[in-house]
C-alpha cells in the first residue's frame, strides 16, 4: 500500500507478521510502487537488511559522543554552566555503571531511582542528588529528540523527589 505524507510518498505493509512502513522518498505514485515491489521482493529473496535494527548506544556512549560535543559547543569552556553543572553531573552519570551500560532506550525511571539512592548512600544531599538527576533526564531528553532510530523507544526517567 502506498500512501502519501507531505509531498512524499510512503510504503506501508505486512512482512512475516511486522508492520514495514518506509518512505520511498519519491515524489510520483508509480515510483513509489516500483519501490515498493523491489523492497518486497528483496524481502522474498532473504535479504533482510533493511530489517536489521542499528545498534542502540548505551548513555556512556551516547554522552562521550553526542551530548558531551554539543554540551561544550553551546557552552564556553570557562561557562559556570559547563563547569559547576552538566561535567560533574556526566561525570557522575559515567561512574555509575548499572546506568551508564545500558542501551538508552532501556533506561527506565526504575533505574533513575538507583541511581538516586547510589548518590544518596555516597553522602549526596538532596539538592545535589536532584541536581544530578536533572543532567541524567536532559541527556535523556535529547537522546529522544535527537532520536535517529537508534535511539527512538522510550527515553524516560521520570521526576523523583530525593528528599
Amino acid at each position: 500500500m502506498t500512501y502519501k505524507r507531505g509531498g512524499v510518498w510512503w510504503i506501508k505493509f505486512q512482512h512475516q507478521g511486522r508492520m514495514i512502513y518506509r518512505s520511498s522518498g519519491q515524489t510520483s505514485r508509480t515510483k513509489a510502487r516500483q519501490v515498493e515491489a523491489r523492497l518486497r521482493s528483496e524481502l522474498a529473496m532473504g535479504n533482510f537488511g533493511i530489517l536489521t535494527p542499528k545498534s542502540i548506544p548505551s548513555l556512556a556512549e551516547f554522552i562521550k559522543d553526542r551530548f558531551e560535543p554539543w554540551c561544550t559547543g553551546r557552552f564556553p569552556a570557562t561557562s559556570k554552566t559547563w563547569h559547576s553543572w552538566y561535567r560533574p553531573g556526566l561525570r557522575s552519570v559515567a561512574a555509575y555503571k548499572l546506568l551508564s551500560s545500558r542501551p538508552v532506550t532501556e533506561i527506565t525511571s526504575e533505574h533513575a531511582d538507583g541511581f538516586a539512592a547510589y548518590l544518596s548512600a555516597k553522602g549526596l544531599q538532596p539538592a545535589s542528588v536532584n541536581a544530578q538527576l536533572r543532567v541524567l533526564r536532559s541527556v535523556l531528553r535529547k537522546a529522544k529528540t535527537w532520536s535517529d532510530d537508534r535511539c527512538a523507544g522510550h527515553c524516560d526517567a521520570s521526576r523523583r523527589n530525593a528528599s
